[in-house]
């Protein structure tokens, strides 16, 4: 890959923590991309042409051949219909849109020159998830239990966005496990039970209890926390039999029963934008939204409960 000819002129729209952290590098690394532009109402970065808006963007006339879209989802759907009004294609940070309206305006986007979409799931692309997956294909799944537990401060410093209304709060961070699972599991994940804790200051979630199914039949638990004080715990086990799988470190590492597997292959960011530029060739698209479906599931039909207020200017 890193062989081939730099063919796309890529723009990141939305400048932060993960913008910065994961896609620089690997745009760096991709072979197939170079970063000519950033969109950002505040944000600026050396030697790249910065633009307060899409708008401020066209009108510079800068050749743009793709977008990596890194904003909120909450206004993500307006700012796809300008990226597709433009002819460039789009890579969506998860998770691609907020609401189950927006996927149905997404769908029906106009696209009018067959611009590639592709909706990123980037934990998906650990190797060790695919390593996971193929051992579940042997072994029958009796018991799930995931931990998800991290601090806001760790991704999201000063973005309040995540505790107002479609901000997802803690599933923001849940739904990389939730895109794991649904990739992993031989069958049909759906959440039976949900109970929310919610801050009486803020409108979404900083912790949750779930009960998952697994094509209907009560497969394990899920703890979800976005306040955890400690380092984070980023953790699936999944037992079959007398054996035990675990996936750690967010998906970066397996062990089965205790050792830790080899797993060998991209990193995880590189991946997402290998599979972009091979997207765009073909001249096609990817839209998965089932792990965006099991996030709205669990807050439309959880149990909320009022918890002590959060002082958001302290995280």
């Amino acid at each position: 890959m890193r062989n081939q000819k730099i063919n796309f002129q890529l723009a990141l729209i939305g400048f932060g923590v993960s913008a910065r952290a994961n896609h620089l590098p690997a745009i760096a690394d991709s072979g197939r991309f170079e970063l000519t532009a950033i969109v950002d109402p505040v944000s600026t970065y050396a030697n790249i042409d910065c633009f307060t808006s899409i708008a401020a963007l066209q009108k510079s006339h800068l050749q743009i051949d793709a977008v990596a879209l890194c904003t909120p989802p909450s206004d993500r759907v307006s700012l796809i219909g300008q990226c597709l009004e433009a002819g460039w294609h789009i890579m969506l940070e998860k998770p691609p849109v907020a609401t189950a309206n927006d996927l149905e305006k997404l769908r029906e986007l106009p696209n009018p020159v067959d611009c590639s979409i592709f909706a990123t799931w980037h934990s998906v692309e650990n190797p060790a998830v695919d390593a996971a997956a193929r051992w579940l294909e042997r072994h029958p799944v009796h018991e799930l239990r995931l931990r998800w537990l991290e601090h806001v401060n760790d991704w999201h410093p000063n973005q309040n966005w995540l505790w107002r209304e479609n901000g997802f709060g803690v599933f923001d961070a849940g739904i990389n496990a939730f895109s794991i699972l649904d990739h992993i599991l031989p069958g049909t994940l759906s959440i039976s039970e949900a109970e929310l804790f919610i801050p009486k200051n803020v409108a979404t979630p900083a912790t949750a209890e779930l009960q998952f199914a697994l094509n209907g039949r009560p497969i394990g638990l899920a703890s979800l926390d976005l306040l955890h004080p400690g380092a984070p715990v980023w953790a699936i086990s999944i037992l079959s039999g007398g054996s035990e799988l675990l996936l750690l470190d967010g998906g970066k590492r397996l062990d089965i029963n205790g050792r830790t597997m080899p797993t060998e292959g991209t990193a995880e960011y590189e991946r997402v934008y290998g599979k972009f530029a091979n997207l765009i060739d073909r001249h096609q698209s990817s839209v998965e939204t089932r792990p965006l479906e099991l996030v709205l599931d669990a807050l439309n039909r959880g149990k909320a409960t009022t918890v002590a207020p959060i002082d958001i200017e302290q995280i």
